[in-house]
């Protein structure tokens, strides 16, 4: 193995670790100390590669950002549009939270991420803003094709969305129970049909 693939490999690791510990032991037990024990590295190993704690939280947010793309990417069905896309975006999120920890993790952090480190509020902030601007992307989409309710607005609705999808985050990294997260994703799913459809709207796309 060379030394970029050691250096890939261990940084993984320690990213990996991080995001067990957010999400088991919360972030204020997020050390470069208990992450490198965790990865199997040292201390002085953790404050290298990331430089202070704060380097470590703003690189595993980072990390959490590039896989919470990917995981929604990966599992968007061929070409969903308008509404189906909206439902389907927020379905996936959801859904994710109880079957994959970096899923679990990135809402953890965007939840409960300590408010006096700059970098970190930057990096979560931008996380925010990245879910916002896939919302509002879908919501216009929606509006164009006639979908979604013409009253409904792309600015104050992602917002809306948003902020439902954090609060069923909240209630499944407290209760840890799947049947209830499920039930929740399927309320989610329906007031979001109900709310937003057009009088011209789809039958329902419910995932499962």
């Amino acid at each position: 193995m060379s030394q970029s693939e050691r250096r890939l490999l261990s940084e993984t690791q320690l990213l990996s670790a991080a995001c067990q510990v957010a999400l088991k032991e919360g972030l204020q037990r997020l050390t470069c100390e208990e992450v490198g024990r965790l990865a199997g590295y040292s201390r002085a190993q953790a404050y290298q590669r990331f430089g202070s704690r704060e380097g470590l939280l703003v690189a595993a947010v980072r990390h959490l950002r590039l896989h919470r793309r990917n995981f929604w990417e990966a599992r968007t069905t061929d070409n969903p549009t308008g509404l189906d896309a909206l439902i389907e975006h927020v379905s996936v999120h959801l859904e994710g939270i109880s079957l994959n920890l970096e899923m679990a993790a990135f809402f953890q952090v965007v939840l409960h991420h300590p408010q006096d480190l700059q970098a970190l509020r930057s990096e979560v902030a931008i996380a925010r803003s990245e879910l916002l601007d896939e919302l509002k992307a879908l919501i216009t989409s929606g509006l164009r094709d006639g979908s979604i309710d013409a009253q409904r607005n792309s600015e104050e609705d992602s917002v809306l969305l948003l902020g439902l999808m954090l609060g069923i985050a909240t209630e499944f990294l407290v209760a840890r129970r799947d049947d209830e997260l499920r039930c929740l994703r399927t309320r989610g799913e329906e007031m979001i049909r109900l709310s937003f459809s057009s009088a011209d709207g789809h039958l329902p796309m419910i995932r499962h």
